[in-house]
């Protein structure tokens, strides 16, 4: 006679350690990566960054690559931390341009100033004299080329607190500000959302993506402990919510751009981040902002597409 007996209920103490172990891998999940801005009180590194475009489908060229390293030195203070900079060197297409030292902190390419205790950028120091710099290299620019009265109101919104402050407020954010506070759970994307100003146009504009992190690895080649995680996050913006804050910017000036060939601008965004998330230092990070714009001329459509990308490397001291 065939025993039509479940198998566990013969071997019930077999069968139990069985399920048990089933349940406990079926619950099991990796551990929670908390991400923490706790910087120390003194913290000193040799910074490179580097910024480049690409430029497909016009005739403009695209500029040339800005490449800075400078000694960073932040140190803590009341409501949160003071960067400041010594040695730059700066080039341009390969050449020296260290007089050039404010427009390399106006794109924020040096981290310099004041940030808050969740590392978000808040001020320059001595705004009055980088504004006064820029100023002056706008107006060398420009010598000659149009009328002085064009060229100050161009230079006067071009140089405003706001649009001259805006790159260093993109650059803190990458590194530490978006990212404080943050939960993840190793590959388990979660969806993230960043609003981007257009500083010159006063408009702005959401991008929504989802963001992630690897398991722990090291933060540098030579170290004996994995305690770094590499943080991916991708964002697209709606072409039409674009091409909305842009209208809406220039009419503000008083012009219009209801120009049916102008059809839609296509914004992505992409970040990877080398950061240690206990204190959410940085030692290596790489973001792009790409644009693709359709215009259609004479019934053909044709797409002019830009890319601007930026990349960081921190060699810690102290």
């Amino acid at each position: 006679m065939t025993s039509s007996l479940n198998p566990c209920n013969r071997v019930s103490l077999a069968c139990l350690a069985t399920s048990l172990l089933v349940v406990s891998s079926i619950c099991a999940e990796e551990p929670s990566i908390e991400m923490r801005f706790a910087w120390p009180t003194v913290r000193e590194a040799q910074v490179e960054a580097v910024r480049s475009w690409e430029v497909m489908g016009t005739a403009v060229e695209p500029k040339p690559i800005l490449r800075v390293n400078y000694a960073l030195r932040v140190r803590k203070v009341p409501g949160g931390y003071e960067a400041e900079i010594a040695d730059v060197d700066l080039t341009i297409g390969g050449q020296r341009a260290n007089d050039q030292e404010m427009a390399a902190i106006a794109q924020g390419l040096v981290l310099f100033g004041r940030i808050d205790s969740r590392g978000r950028f808040l001020e320059f120091f001595d705004f009055d004299h980088l504004q006064k710099s820029v100023q002056a290299a706008y107006r060398e620019k420009f010598k000659g080329k149009t009328s002085t009265s064009n060229v100050e109101q161009v230079i006067d919104r071009a140089t405003s607190r706001e649009v001259l402050q805006s790159e260093a407020d993109r650059t803190w954010e990458a590194l530490v500000g978006d990212w404080g506070g943050s939960d993840f759970r190793v590959g388990v994307p979660q969806s993230k959302s960043q609003t981007v100003y257009i500083p010159v146009l006063d408009q702005s504009y959401r991008l929504d993506g989802r963001a992630s992190v690897s398991n722990y690895e090291r933060c540098l080649p030579t170290e004996a402990k994995a305690t770094c995680v590499r943080l991916r996050f991708s964002a697209t913006a709606d072409p039409a919510t674009v091409k909305a804050a842009i209208k809406r910017g220039v009419e503000g000036f008083g012009q219009s751009i209801d120009d049916p060939g102008a059809n839609m601008a296509d914004t992505r965004f992409e970040l990877e981040l080398l950061t240690e998330p206990r204190t959410l230092t940085p030692y290596w990070a790489r973001w792009s902002r790409a644009v693709t714009i359709t215009t259609e001329v004479a019934g053909v459509p044709a797409a002019t597409a830009g890319k601007e990308t930026t990349t960081f490397a921190f060699k810690y001291l102290r």
